[in-house]
């Protein structure tokens, strides 16, 4: 797919018009990876695993594994780190808002929007459920402190997060979901955790339109089409 780069070799570079800085830096990263790792090109690589049970250990064991670092992983880096970035100035936790990106960026738009939106959803009902039956708990138990009846409230919400989820038509939200409903019944303070519910759907949903913004601004057809431009990317006719 790319020809491998020396290591006195550079891009050659024609500023035709506004050029994004941006989607060099991905070229440049994608080709350096290539070098210091080794992409496997397309036609390459490994032996397949034959279906024949007596010989899958066999050819398991032939098989050399090989890094393979590709448009994806460099934008879903690049999107968890821009989400860091865009926190630092305000001093706050990035946690969630980088996993909320890792998530959200998928092979196509149409796969980020299902990754991104399985997460999104299932924070959203998870903190909302989860602020809902710590308030019903703390008017048992006013300090927060940890009871057996903590655990038919967990009981009950994991039912009910899981009928939402399959109401909507959102079933891969209901593990992200668990987890923020788990944190805030088991490890969220009486006095934050309203605050810290709502933090979470904030700072999810500012990683997931990062994610997406990614993949909507540099689709891999976009990438390659400016490779070309640089003379790095082959066309190949079917």
């Amino acid at each position: 797919m790319f020809p491998r780069m020396t290591s006195g070799s550079h891009i050659p570079i024609k500023t035709k018009g506004k050029e994004t800085l941006l989607i060099y830096f991905i070229i440049k990263v994608y080709i350096c990876t290539e070098h210091i790792f080794g992409i496997q090109k397309k036609g390459d690589g490994r032996k397949r695993i034959q279906k024949n049970p007596a010989r899958i250990q066999m050819n398991t064991s032939q098989e050399r594994f090989r890094f393979h670092i590709g448009m994806r992983n460099i934008k879903t880096a690049i999107a968890a780190t821009l989400c860091a970035l865009l926190y630092f100035p305000f001093d706050r936790n990035p946690t969630f808002a980088c996993i909320g990106a890792i998530f959200g960026v998928g092979s196509d738009m149409g796969n980020s929007k299902l990754n991104g939106g399985n997460r999104l959803f299932g924070t959203i009902i998870g903190g909302f459920l989860g602020m809902g039956l710590f308030r019903l708990y703390i008017c048992f138990y006013p300090d927060g402190s940890k009871h057996l009846l903590l655990l038919l409230f967990l009981f009950i919400g994991v039912i009910i997060m899981i009928l939402a989820s399959q109401f909507f038509h959102w079933p891969g939200a209901i593990q992200p979901g668990g987890v923020v409903l788990c944190i805030i019944l088991f490890n969220t303070p009486v006095d934050t955790y309203i605050s810290y519910s709502i933090n979470r759907m904030v700072d999810t949903g500012i990683g997931v339109i990062i994610a997406l913004l990614i993949n909507l601004l540099f689709p891999r057809e976009r990438v390659y089409k400016y490779l070309g431009k640089l003379h790095l990317h082959k066309r190949t006719n079917a």
